[in-house]
């Protein structure tokens, strides 16, 4: 989720971008929407560097 980081945490998002549920290790990702989101200077958090480093989506960036 896209969420800007004046909201509150559990505030709302500006947009879905994918889930991860750790019980089966399946991840959805709107790659497109998220490397836009990254180009524009959003900064993910840890935990969601690392799914998207495993999604390879870095990779993606920079081409």
């Amino acid at each position: 989720m896209a969420i800007p980081s004046s909201a509150r945490r559990d505030g709302r998002p500006l947009e879905e971008l994918g889930f991860y549920n750790p019980r089966n290790d399946e991840t959805r990702l709107n790659v497109p929407a998220i490397v836009k989101w990254l180009k524009n200077g959003a900064q993910p958090t840890q935990t969601v560097r690392n799914i998207l480093q495993k999604a390879n989506v870095f990779e993606q960036i920079s081409t």
